[in-house]
């Protein structure tokens, strides 16, 4: 997870805002109380999006409880309490150190070295709670980087080894559901495609500069004569569409299931803010703030 996955404040009613806010709260804190001080600032949207996407399709009442926030102490403020958030800060935890450690192999990052020691502990902790997803999860990443160093130049292939690791965690907890295990599978599957492909074009300059891999430059055939935003132009309309064909996915899927109390939340994201998200990335006016992973 990267942090592309978010709302698009402006079209979302406040009681739905408020449910936002008390996922995204309730994610936060079971980092803090999982894993301790300080976990909690690996968090980011995709990995509420996640714990949203559960709880809708399970069509639960969330649990809440207020609390205050050591952020903001003077007011109290409501999160969640459920299985889905514990299972989501759990999932974050590990993802943020298998990228960490990911980084420093690829691009010797000092920073990421001293970030994947001090979440050691707490990944390995996350890896043993996460069960069968762990090897699941490690497999692909190693698919992932073992393609890395083999410059692959097949953008579609790659993505499709991140919406996997996506499919995964979404349909982890509809094992049991053979309706809900495939719609979620879908919808998973389509967005992880899309966070990789959309998070691969935002970061040409900075993989360029860097000399570091990044499937466009090879598929496009970029060469070092050319000027990197003439490059990004030349391109961007053609990976807009597959963009948008991947966002098509994840929505009909989702529209398989009746709607919910989440289901505002929900076609928010999917419909405007990742829809949103996807342009600014394209006309480069995107400050995502981007986590690890």
């Amino acid at each position: 997870m990267i942090g592309y996955i978010k709302i698009y404040k402006p079209e979302l009613k406040v009681k739905d805002l408020q449910v936002y806010e008390s996922y995204y709260c309730g994610v936060c804190k079971s980092l803090k109380n999982r894993y301790g001080l300080f976990k909690n600032m690996t968090l980011n949207n995709d990995s509420v999006f996640i714990s949203l996407l559960i709880d809708s399709l399970n069509n639960l009442t969330p649990i809440s409880e207020p609390f205050r926030c050591a952020y903001n102490p003077v007011k109290r403020k409501i999160r969640v309490v459920n299985n889905s958030t514990d299972y989501i800060s759990d999932l974050n935890i590990y993802l943020v150190y298998k990228k960490l450690i990911d980084d420093y192999v690829d691009e010797k990052n000092v920073i990421s070295f001293f970030g994947s020691l001090a979440l050691k502990k707490a990944g390995k902790k996350a890896g043993k709670r996460i069960g069968g997803l762990k090897k699941i999860i490690d497999v692909n990443l190693n698919k992932l980087y073992k393609n890395e160093q083999k410059k692959c130049s097949d953008s579609e292939q790659m993505a499709n080894i991140y919406g996997n690791i996506i499919k995964e965690i979404c349909s982890y907890k509809f094992l049991n559901d053979k309706n809900l295990f495939i719609i979620s599978s879908h919808i998973g599957y389509n967005i992880g495609k899309w966070v990789y492909l959309i998070d691969a074009f935002d970061d040409l300059e900075k993989d360029l500069k860097n000399k570091s891999y990044n499937p466009y430059l090879l598929e496009y055939n970029y060469n070092n004569d050319m000027d990197i935003l003439t490059f990004k132009t030349s391109i961007k309309d053609s990976i807009r569409k597959k963009l948008y064909l991947i966002l098509d996915e994840a929505v009909k899927a989702y529209e398989l299931i009746e709607e919910n109390k989440f289901s505002p939340i929900i076609y928010n994201i999917l419909l405007e803010g990742i829809f949103n998200k996807t342009n600014e990335v394209m006309e480069g006016k995107c400050d995502c703030g981007k986590k690890s992973i």
